[in-house]
């Protein structure tokens, strides 16, 4: 994944929302990269699994459609921190920023992120903490629901769980056409993920 991308032209304005703007794709899990997909979700409940390394970045959880969005796509997602030097570290949604206008890209709305949410760790009521392992058990589980009378599905990432514990969500949903691919995206920031194996999905 590249740190720098060039100003997204007019007809990739959507495209510049989604965390996999100019990545480079493997046709199979690598155990160490910037960011992991997972195949296209297509059951009613999806339950996917990955074993990390103690990441040294900060680490974004999201639902992506396959297709680029044709415009400004307000993307939600969790955030795990970069864990302190005591293990301790945090998660929060980016729905929970207000931001003051849209981002042109994604870089740019995490950017803005980690500047609120270092203001957040030093407010009157900074977030609840706990704490990371050398080796860690991630759990993301995503419900799916069908329209009839509109024929789409409606997708929501209802929560994260780190070692047996849940830690966050539920995600604002998405909604697309039924053949429109929706899968779960785990990026890492100006970093590395380091997977112990091939993340499972069922």
């Amino acid at each position: 994944m590249p740190n720098q991308l060039p100003e997204p032209a007019e007809h990739e304005r959507g495209l510049a929302t989604m965390p996999y703007r100019g990545a480079s794709w493997h046709h199979t899990h690598q155990l160490h990269a910037a960011m992991h997909i997972s195949p296209s979700l297509t059951t009613a409940k999806a339950h996917f699994r990955a074993k990390i390394f103690r990441p040294s970045v900060d680490v974004f959880f999201s639902l992506v459609p396959g297709r680029s969005p044709s415009h400004h796509m307000h993307l939600d997602s969790l955030a795990l921190m970069s864990p302190e030097w005591n293990d301790h570290t945090y998660v929060q949604k980016l729905s929970n920023m207000e931001a003051a206008q849209h981002p042109k890209c994604w870089r740019q709305r995490i950017s803005e992120f980690l500047d609120w949410f270092k203001k957040l760790l030093h407010g009157e009521q900074p977030p609840d903490h706990f704490f990371m392992r050398d080796e860690n058990l991630l759990e993301v589980k995503v419900d799916s629901s069908y329209n009839e009378e509109s024929d789409c599905k409606t997708l929501t990432l209802t929560e994260l769980r780190i070692n047996g514990k849940k830690r966050g969500g539920p995600l604002e949903p998405i909604t697309v056409g039924i053949d429109v691919p929706v899968m779960i995206c785990l990026f890492a920031f100006d970093g590395q993920l380091k997977l112990l194996s091939s993340p499972t999905l069922t």
